[in-house]
């Protein structure tokens, strides 16, 4: 069994409504996949919203690990150039 832990939000700069794009949900479906790879743990909850996501996980019996899953995740979906308004569909 999977102890839960608590939740977390990934807002964007100026609260830009740029998440709920085709191209930032690709990025942000990589980056999280990609978190999941290195890092394993179960997705209980998500609420994607146009600027903010909200996340609730569940990590294996005694990894601590989770701001590093979190961290990666934020920091490859800002790395993908995703939060680009500028670029906005």
């Amino acid at each position: 069994m999977f102890p839960a832990v608590p939740s977390s939000s990934l807002w964007t700069e100026r609260r830009a409504p740029i998440l709920c794009t085709s191209t930032s949900r690709a990025y942000l479906h990589t980056a999280i996949r990609e978190s999941q790879r290195r890092w394993p743990f179960r997705i209980d909850a998500m609420v994607l919203l146009d600027e903010h996501l909200h996340a609730i996980l569940t990590l294996p019996e005694g990894d601590t690990r989770y701001p590093a899953r979190w961290g990666y995740k934020a920091q490859e979906f800002m790395k993908s150039g995703a939060l680009d308004t500028t670029a906005m569909e």
